[in-house]
């Protein structure tokens, strides 16, 4: 009688179970980004005593809704001190609770533009939907300094704009009151978007019990057969 390998059998048992659940996995990443349209020109003041806020909107990949960081160029004073943001937007303004908030930060060359990054851990986005990307010294406001933030012309991102508001040290402003928006402007800008976590498919775990219930049988079968 031949025999057969039942670990080599187990194995492609469980690769026929695993595969639809691999495959089913998309691995995607959006990076949004204006930079390669950016040629050093510059949107100014922010900061006190009345542009404390600045920011994108930008809309949600549909395939990729997980926000892992974005990333905006300042040239300001290292003594601004701003705190970044993340706020659905209404179309007039930020609207409902705080999504996400930075630790407070600063740039370290007043001289060049530098690229400051906020990284959200993976904040999880409706897909699709419209939010604002921003920071603030509104919080944390320092008189009298000002800074410079790289901007873009021509439209180079369709799915949203810049935007900002003069609300000083009031943050119950970017609730209530409309934001100005810069037309066909945008900030020199990235945002880096991730799919969700995916979970193997349904068909791939029915696949996998079939499979480790097969196995279970063979044993079975191979030890009456050794008796």
């Amino acid at each position: 009688m031949r025999k057969t390998n039942g670990n080599a059998w187990f194995r492609s048992l469980l690769w026929m179970a695993l595969l639809p659940g691999i495959t089913g996995m998309a691995c995607a990443d959006t990076m949004i980004d204006t930079t390669p349209s950016w040629i050093g020109m510059g949107v100014s003041p922010f900061g006190s005593p009345n542009t404390e806020t600045y920011g994108e909107i930008i809309t949600v990949p549909l395939a990729d809704p997980v926000l892992n960081s974005w990333t905006f160029y300042m040239e300001q004073s290292s003594s601004i001190q701003f705190q970044g943001e993340v706020y659905a937007w209404n179309g007039f303004m930020a609207t409902g609770p705080s999504l996400f908030e930075s630790a407070v930060m600063t740039t370290t060359n007043p001289n060049i533009f530098q690229p400051i990054t906020f990284n959200t851990g993976g904040l999880a986005l409706t897909p699709g939907g419209t939010y604002v990307l921003f920071a603030s010294d509104s919080k944390d406001a320092q008189t009298g300094a000002n800074g410079t933030w790289g901007i873009v012309s021509g439209g180079s991102y369709t799915g949203g704009t810049f935007s900002y508001i003069n609300n000083g040290t009031d943050i119950s402003q970017w609730t209530s009151n409309f934001w100005s928006t810069a037309g066909n402007y945008d900030l020199a800008f990235k945002a880096d978007f991730d799919t969700p976590s995916a979970v193997p498919e349904p068909s791939a775990r029915i696949l996998l019990t079939t499979a480790l219930c097969a196995v279970a049988v063979l044993t079975l079968r191979r030890r009456k057969l050794a008796h």
